[in-house]
């Protein structure tokens, strides 16, 4: 009787477990300044460790948990600036488009510095090209 009681409450301890983790996706699009849908940019939640990328058209989907409604994506990609948003503040856009703005960077000049012994090793590949 007891080993019944017992397998009845977990069961119902699991399916409760099932229920509390109701969620719901997030669906979006990434453009750039001039409205362009951006390809793989990738929108993460960090402190979640969830995450997903865009399509080729900037179109992305990203599953959440209610208990998520707090957290903040991140968006990033090589070239633009990061934006970061609460679940909540997407969710009360009313387009769900995502602009990110380009990062200019300037790179300084870099020199080699390479010894004698490359250079010649260089020299006599390229003879042997032409």
């Amino acid at each position: 009787m007891i080993r019944t009681i017992t397998t009845v409450v977990f069961i119902c301890m699991l399916v409760l477990s099932s229920f509390a983790q109701k969620g719901f996706t997030l669906n979006g699009i990434i453009v750039d300044q001039n409205n362009k849908g951006l390809p793989y940019v990738a929108v993460s939640i960090p402190a979640k460790n969830k995450g997903t990328s865009s399509n080729a058209d900037g179109n992305f989907s990203l599953k959440v948990l209610d208990s998520d409604f707090k957290a903040i994506i991140e968006i990033s990609s090589l070239g633009f600036k990061t934006k970061k948003i609460t679940v909540e503040a997407f969710l009360k856009k009313k387009t769900k488009s995502i602009v990110l703005f380009e990062s200019v960077a300037t790179l300084d000049e870099i020199s080699l510095l390479l010894p004698l012994d490359y250079i010649k090793l260089a020299k006599k590949h390229l003879k042997n090209i032409h």
